[in-house]
């Protein structure tokens, strides 16, 4: 296992496009803040501004963009090895196939939480620095800043998981990006339009809450449904969001690792 974890520490160390991927989720971070921060210059925000700063737009986003670069870091992960070959000299050094997953899976979901937590300290410093706000005037509360700044984190870590878990369902690096763009902004998005505006289908439009991409999104939300004046809809909490999304990437991950298990590279 400690072969294992540090073939996986170098391989993810020496990729450029971890860099690349942490440098633009800071600039992304960074970028909210202080956008956040000039409203709050003139606008009362009020915790909820802090949230939505912390989170990098959380409910705000569609799909936040840091979660979305966590992914594609969870894609890379698996994806590299067999688009360029590797997974077979991986193999080689690290025969035992569990330790190689498992080292995967712990060093992709410790890198994006360390991630995501730094980005929360990039966008409280913009705050803090930035003169005349007055959303991060009182620290962080629990509720429902602390709480939002959590759960983006664990959506980081999340998202990176599933990235990893499509990366090896599919073996195929291009398909794999293409399903964590595909899968959360278009068909969960037709999925939810066509179940809660289709008379027909008004009894089961409670579906929605468990499309597990939307239900992880329920982990940055600060308002209800229907609070800032739009429709209201069938939708997790966001403990449930997060246990939904969770139980997702847990069985994508399953499946991947039992294929991982029986097939050949």
């Amino acid at each position: 296992m400690t072969a294992a974890l540090r073939y996986e520490v170098a391989r993810l160390r020496t990729l450029r496009s971890t860099w690349w991927l942490l440098g633009v989720s800071i600039v992304v971070a960074a970028g909210i803040g202080m956008i956040v921060a000039w409203a709050a210059t003139a606008n009362d925000l009020g915790d909820n501004g802090l949230a939505i700063a912390l989170s990098a737009g959380g409910e705000f986003s569609p799909v936040p963009l840091p979660p979305v670069l966590a992914g594609l870091v969870g894609v890379f992960a698996l994806g590299h090895e067999y688009r360029y070959g590797t997974i077979r000299p991986a193999l080689s050094a690290v025969p035992q196939r569990s330790s190689l997953m498992l080292a995967k899976v712990v060093v992709t979901g410790v890198w994006t939480a360390i991630v995501g937590v730094a980005l929360v300290a990039v966008a409280y410093l913009v705050l803090l620095v930035f003169p005349g706000q007055n959303v991060a005037a009182n620290g962080i509360p629990w509720d429902p800043a602390g709480r939002v700044a959590l759960g983006f984190v664990v959506l980081m870590v999340l998202w990176a998981l599933v990235g990893l878990g499509l990366a090896g369902l599919t073996r195929n690096l291009p398909a794999a990006i293409v399903l964590l763009l595909v899968i959360p902004l278009v068909v969960e998005g037709i999925l939810f339009a066509v179940l809660n505006f289709v008379p027909a289908l008004a009894d089961i439009s409670w579906l929605t809450k468990y499309l597990p991409f939307g239900a992880g999104q329920a982990m940055l939300t600060t308002f209800s449904p229907g609070e800032l004046g739009g429709p209201e809809f069938e939708a997790a909490t966001p403990l449930e969001g997060g246990i939904i999304f969770a139980i997702f990437t847990a069985a994508l991950l399953g499946v991947t690792w039992v294929l991982f298990e029986r097939k050949d590279a």
